[in-house]
């Protein structure tokens, strides 16, 4: 065996100028590539490869599960079927023989055994077929329906944190089947202030994205949960019971503002994960997201499993699994309790230095092993499985139960049980956590607050003193849809003293006053007027993302130095080049070598700029001559530069929209800006014809 040193193997978030760049991994550790595979593992750790399956028979593997007795069901994404497999103890061979096909249909992107049944998940519906106690199946029972989405559809089941029911998770592309309940209020909307584009992938998607239903065995009483992702194809439960979800990045978005990396999404009660079609994805730092507990960077989410039930050193049950299908990398994440959520961190825990792992599932036996499969697409399909041979304890370590974390995260349960009805409890007993400093706690304070009529509570929102608790109250009365609120909603909001508030409290006032007028439209001048009043002083900060939601209002507002100010900042700010770890970039063979050609200081994009060229684009007012000749130039500057797929074509949008806004009377003006006229190509002249003329100063003189 060879060791091996990736350069960096921990991801944390990257909060700086609130642009989805992600950190410099922070630890590492060595890998042991074990010879019978090429896998790199931890120490202590082997890997087998038990199949290589036969395409032609068994296709291309996209999910697993085991039953209790040890076997395993897996299926292939398209037409060769779902089969039943014996598998071999650790050193013998798997035969053909211990393969069965069973009568069900192919394409299930989600199985589990449970209850004493299969469940199955594929595009049209979710089943379950019951098993005898002699592990017999039995005959398959829909029990709804589901709304296809292809690899963007319905995907995976896991059984509740009580052991009651089932949670199912699905991608943008899903309808939301019908459910009975709901904890989030189910008004939601794109809640975007200007003018975006119906552009690229899924242009015209709308909220809520991907979702979390949660319904019991037998099919009846869905509930929502939570929603706002891209394309999660698998989610967990840690030790404490609380759901994480491996939510997918838009590819293509990279280099521009709204893209988001991979990331780990608290599951929490009511979430709401803020992804939205093109540009219109929330910012992280937005009060009516839950954000992400981890950022991890470019990648495909496929399986994740928890670790508890796997006969591994102790602080990898604590663990979760999580596998990259582009990246070639199974990650444990390893959760930190920090209020009443948490923070996290990745280490690679398998992987295949030259990229060929495509990873589609993984599964914990009932004898403690990792099993996971490859493939997808058609690809060839493998089965593997990890052990542990070490000699490190394999005990589960002591559930927390008493700390303040433990007590904060108790205070939410407590919250969110409010959550999807209405309590004569509620609004007097979430209202003080408005104020809280855990962010989690004014989340799920807020969301029950929601859930109540606003008739009992506008009054209240519109008296508040406390201007955190009255700028949360506001920003639920906003999503609430409350009739004729704005006015007195912005009243209150305009006695707020922007310079006594932290940064946190002035990005929720921000949003805030961007949610209520996406829904309720356009406030009077006056109003306008005194809300440019309010916030132009503070007009650009020392912080990025103020600067990001402060542009972003003044520019709805049309204030007259927001062109001006937002110009002179363009020259300040930088590029940053994104700190994707080019070894992980290296095994995504040729999507990663793409990326890794952005990773230069002369190639990356100002993002940050870009979000202020993106303001500015519906301003009709305030400009001079030079500062159009500014914008468009830095337009044209970023035209050069290296992003993903629609990199270029949100730029010429962005060039487009705001060419329009140009007085006729200045675009002859700025015609070699805008691209009306044409550069000369001087080679490319015709030559001049004939003899030539000798010409003297007096033969001139003569013409």
């Amino acid at each position: 065996m060879k060791y091996i040193l990736p350069t960096s193997l921990t991801y944390i978030a990257l909060i700086t100028c609130g642009l989805n760049l992600c950190a410099k991994p922070s630890t590492s550790h060595s890998l042991i590539i074990d010879d019978s595979t090429g896998l790199s593992v931890p120490p202590g750790f082997e890997a087998d490869l038990v199949y290589k399956v036969d395409k032609q028979k068994y296709g291309s593997w996209i999910s697993m599960s085991f039953d209790p007795k040890g076997r395993l069901v897996v299926s292939d994404q398209y037409k060769a079927g779902t089969f039943l497999i014996n598998l071999p103890k650790v050193g013998q061979t798997l035969s053909e023989s211990s393969i069965t096909k069973l009568p069900f249909d192919s394409g299930q992107w989600g199985m589990l055994f449970a209850f004493d049944h299969l469940y199955m998940v594929s595009q049209s519906k979710v089943v379950r077929i019951p098993i005898s106690a002699n592990g017999d199946f039995g005959k398959e029972e829909k029990l709804f329906q589901l709304y296809g989405g292809s690899e963007h559809g319905p995907h995976s089941l896991i059984v509740t944190e009580d052991g009651k029911g089932l949670y199912l998770v699905a991608g943008n592309f899903a309808r939301t089947p019908s459910f009975e309940k709901s904890r989030i209020p189910t008004n939601w909307k794109d809640d975007v202030l200007l003018e975006n584009y119906a552009y690229g992938h899924n242009g015209n998607g709308k909220a809520p994205g991907g979702w979390v239903l949660k319904f019991n065995p037998d099919g009846s009483e869905r509930e929502m949960i939570n929603m706002g992702y891209r394309n999660p194809c698998d989610f967990a439960l840690n030790r404490d019971g609380e759901m994480f979800i491996y939510d997918a990045d838009m590819e293509w978005d990279m280099g521009t503002p709204w893209y988001r990396p991979t990331r780990i999404n608290h599951g929490i009660s009511g979430g709401e994960s803020g992804w939205r079609a093109t540009s219109k994805k929330w910012r992280k730092y937005f009060p009516d997201t839950i954000g992400s507990v981890l950022d991890i960077g470019p990648g495909s989410p496929t399986g994740v499993i928890a670790g508890t039930n796997a006969r591994f050193p102790t602080h990898y049950r604590d663990a979760l699994f999580l596998c990259d299908w582009t990246f070639a990398t199974i990650y444990s994440l390893h959760l930190t309790p920090k209020g009443s959520s948490y923070t996290g961190e990745t280490r690679t825990f398998v992987t295949n230095i030259d990229g060929s792992l495509p990873l589609t599932d993984v599964d914990i036996s009932p004898d403690g092993h990792m099993y996971f499969c490859v493939g997808g697409r058609k690809g060839q399909s493998y089965l593997y499985r990890v052990r542990y041979v070490g000699k490190e304890s394999t005990t589960l370590s002591n559930l927390d139960n008493t700390s303040e974390h433990a007590k904060a995260r108790k205070t939410r349960h407590m919250l969110e049980s409010f959550h999807g009805k209405t309590n004569p409890q509620a609004i007097e007993t979430a209202w003080p956590y408005l104020q809280s400093e855990d962010y989690h706690l004014r989340y799920a304070a807020r969301i029950a607050i929601e859930w109540q009529d606003t008739k009992n509570w506008a009054n209240q929102a519109y008296a508040e003193n406390n201007d955190l608790s009255a700028i949360h109250a506001l920003l639920g009365l906003a999503r609430s849809d409350h009739s004729n609120s704005m006015e007195p909603s912005i009243n209150r909001l305009l006695k707020v003293n922007f310079s006594k508030l932290d940064k946190t409290a002035k990005l929720a006032l921000l949003r805030t006053y961007s949610v209520i007028i996406s829904r309720a439209g356009k406030p009077s001048q006056s109003q306008m007027d005194a809300m440019g009043k309010q916030l132009d002083p503070y007009y650009p900060s020392e912080n990025d993302n103020l600067n990001e939601e402060l542009c972003r209002v003044l520019s709805f507002l049309q204030h007259p130095t927001v062109v001006s100010k937002t110009i002179a900042l363009l020259k300040t700010t930088k590029a940053k080049v994104p700190d994707f770890d080019p070894e992980i970039m290296k095994r995504g063979n040729n999507y990663g070598k793409r990326i890794l050609t952005t990773m230069s200081e002369e190639v990356s994009p100002n993002i940050l700029n870009i979000h202020f060229l993106f303001c500015l684009k519906d301003v009709t007012s305030g400009w001079s001559m030079e500062e159009r000749k500014s914008y468009l130039g830095e337009l044209k500057n970023l035209l050069s530069k290296k992003g993903g797929h629609y990199f270029s074509g949100y730029l010429q949008k962005i060039r487009e929209s705001a060419i329009a806004n140009v007085p006729e009377k200045d675009r002859l003006a700025l015609k070699y800006l805008t691209g009306e006229i044409k550069g000369i190509d001087l080679a490319k002249l015709p030559r001049a014809q004939g003899p030539g003329v000798a010409w003297t100063v007096n033969s001139a003189l003569e013409i």
